[in-house]
């Protein structure tokens, strides 16, 4: 969980409210022996990335899901086979996919028109800036891993210098009065005056104060070098609505560093620009809900299923004989159209062995992959993978039944991210607005999301004929 201040903050310098250096070393310690350790546990059932490798050969390589296995797998001393199928990860990259996989558009509620067209071509602008559709989907990924994600809204310097179209006086004028930019200039300057940062969870520490769920300050953990000395270490930035202040952490350090910079930042029209996110609400907690962690349980029964299969197709792959009352078969073993002479009248050879059926071991690993599908909602089907006939259902039908529980997540996922992603524009508008770039009241910066279709006509690209009744919608829970 984040951490959060002390009751009653008293000492410490005002700036930063309350952030003394003892508090700040509390928060960080809390954050890195709780908080980075669950966070990391969860991307690494994510990426399931190879943690060590002993020998050679791909079954030497210990992937991070082999620490779910029980110890008769993995104690070193039985030498099983160890088999790790990543089921969660694919899942993940469907959620985003259906969440963040085509372009949406920003369309702005101000009552005047040409201001509207102003504001979305200025946010247009911001958010390719920014990175597009790849800060939305890496946004969409931390959060659907972690349980939450938060956006920071930066205000970048104002170094405008003079280019050969003579832009540097244009750029002047845009402190007096906002309506005075040309409109095919404005885009590029808005989008040099701000920007939208996605904060990894495991790197960002939000400081908490009381039961408010917006953070009061924001601590961010970046691996640099001293700019003194050049020796490696952590940089560790205090972002509060007044104040940023920059502090550097040697490796082997356990203190909060030494004080680089400390900017005093103008007093903003609002609080600590941060954008919260949780991926599925969970009241009365800053964190939301994950999609990693229901997942851990029977993704570690499914490793042990697959590993247990493996262990027994191997030692029973390769048939037995046993010769009775024969004569010792040549080095070469049994062959094709090899004649055995035997005089005795109870001569036989009997093999043994072999890739047993085993049904109920069968059942078991379809009923996990059953139970994942029914936790995650994502079936095979979003993957694009058809084990077998759906059914005798037209194909949108049958499409808009099988993904009803993904197409419902979906749009109750749109709820969390969309008021994030509006509440990150709107802090962006007020940069903006501040920097003299465009002029907006607050009631001006309401937006609206325009998301993809999620029809499945629109996600299989037909068509429907005209005249045709469409099919009632599934249900979305909020």
């Amino acid at each position: 969980m984040p951490a959060r201040l002390p009751d009653s903050p008293t000492s410490g310098p005002a700036e930063l409210a309350g952030l003394a250096p003892e508090h700040l070393e509390r928060l960080l310690q809390h954050h890195r022996r709780v908080v980075q350790p669950r966070q990391r546990a969860l991307w690494n059932a994510y990426r399931n990335p190879a943690i060590s490798s002993e020998g050679r050969g791909p079954a030497s390589r210990r992937l991070a899901q082999t620490a779910g296995l029980p110890p008769r797998l993995t104690d070193g001393r039985s030498h099983r086979e160890i088999v790790i199928e990543n089921d969660i990860a694919w899942r993940i990259n469907v959620m985003v996919d259906f969440l963040f996989g085509r372009p949406l558009g920003v369309r702005s509620l101000a009552g005047e028109p040409a201001l509207a067209r102003r504001i979305e071509a200025a946010l247009s602008a911001v958010l390719e800036a920014s990175g597009g559709m790849g800060m939305l989907q890496e946004a969409g990924l931390l959060g659907h891993v972690h349980g939450w994600v938060d956006v920071l809204t930066e205000s970048l310097p104002d170094v405008a210098a003079a280019d050969s179209t003579g832009h540097d006086a244009t750029r002047q004028a845009t402190r007096q009065s906002s309506p005075s930019i040309p409109d095919d200039l404005l885009p590029d300057l808005c989008a040099a005056a701000v920007r939208l940062r996605v904060l990894d969870p495991v790197q960002a520490v939000p400081v908490l104060g009381g039961r408010a769920q917006q953070p009061l300050a924001m601590m961010l953990m970046d691996r640099a070098a001293d700019p003194a000395t050049g020796v490696a270490g952590t940089l560790i930035s205090v972002r509060t609505p007044e104040v940023v202040q920059r502090r550097f952490v040697a490796d082997g350090e356990g203190s909060v560093g030494r004080v680089l910079s400390t900017e005093r930042l103008p007093i903003p029209a609002y609080r600590l620009p941060i954008a919260h996110i949780q991926n599925v609400a969970l009241p009365g907690s800053y964190a939301g809900l994950g999609e990693v962690e229901p997942l851990l349980p029977l993704q570690d029964e499914l490793n042990t299923r697959l590993s247990d299969r493996a262990s027994r197709v191997t030692l029973q792959s390769f048939k037995i004989y046993l010769a009775r009352h024969v004569q010792p078969l040549p080095d070469s073993g049994l062959r094709p159209g090899m004649v055995i002479h035997a005089e005795h009248d109870q001569a036989a050879i009997t093999p043994f062995g072999g890739d047993a059926h085993s049904p109920s071991e069968e059942a078991h690993i379809a009923e996990l992959r059953e139970a994942m599908d029914k936790t995650s909602g994502v079936p095979a089907l979003a993957a694009g993978v058809v084990n077998a006939k759906i059914g005798n259902l037209t194909s949108e039908n049958a499409l808009r039944i099988t993904l009803q529980g993904l197409l419902s997540r979906t749009a109750r996922k749109r709820l969390t991210y969309g008021a994030g992603l509006r509440h990150a524009l709107e802090l962006a508008l007020a940069v903006l607005h501040e920097r003299g770039l465009l002029l907006t009241d607050p009631s001006q910066r309401r937006l609206e999301l325009l998301w993809p279709d999620l029809s499945p006509e629109a996600i299989t690209g037909t068509t429907r004929p005209a005249g045709a009744t469409p099919p009632p919608a599934p249900p979305t829970s909020a």
